[in-house]
C-alpha cells in the first residue's frame, strides 16, 4: 500500500535541493554520513524508525548484493507551507551479483525531513515504490 506520508500533496511544487542531490549521488557511507543530523531516523521498509546505523547496515546488505548501485533523483517537490519536508523521487538501479537474482530498478518517492540549518537531514522516510519490485 502506498504511504500518503511519502507522496506530495496537492500543493506541493517543484524545488531544486543541492543537499538532497548530494545524498542521492553519494557512493561511500562517509559522504551519506556527514549529510545526517545526530538525531537522525530513517523510516525502514516496514516503518519501524530507525537511526542511522541501521541505514548503513541495509545500504551495506544493498551493496553486497548488486553491482553499480546507484540512485538517480528525478525529482524534488516541497510543500511551501511547510519547506523543510521534501519529496523526492528517484529511481535505483544495481546489477545483480548473484546467478539467478533479477536486476534492481525501482522508482519510489521519499519523505525527506532537512535540519533548520538546511545542511543536514533530519529524517528520511517512509517510502512509496511506485514501480518496480524490491529485492527479497
Amino acid at each position: 500500500m502506498p504511504d500518503p506520508n511519502a507522496i506530495p500533496g496537492a500543493g506541493a511544487v517543484p524545488v531544486e535541493s543541492p543537499l538532497v542531490q548530494r545524498l542521492g549521488a553519494a557512493r561511500e557511507w562517509s559522504e551519506t554520513e556527514a549529510l545526517l543530523t545526530e538525531d537522525f531516523v530513517w523510516h525502514d521498509e516496514h516503518g519501524k524508525r530507525r537511526r542511522a546505523k541501521h541505514l548503513k547496515s541495509a545500504n551495506q546488505w544493498a551493496e553486497a548484493a548488486f553491482d553499480d548501485l546507484h540512485a538517480t533523483v528525478e525529482a524534488i517537490f516541497a510543500d511551501l507551507e511547510n519547506p523543510t519536508v521534501l519529496y523526492v523521487r528517484d529511481t535505483t538501479r544495481g546489477r545483480a551479483r548473484y546467478r539467478g537474482r533479477a536486476d534492481l530498478e525501482v522508482t519510489a518517492w521519499t519523505r525527506v525531513v532537512i535540519a533548520p540549518c538546511g545542511t543536514r537531514i533530519r529524517e528520511l522516510g517512509p517510502s512509496t515504490i511506485i514501480s518496480g519490485a524490491p529485492e527479497a
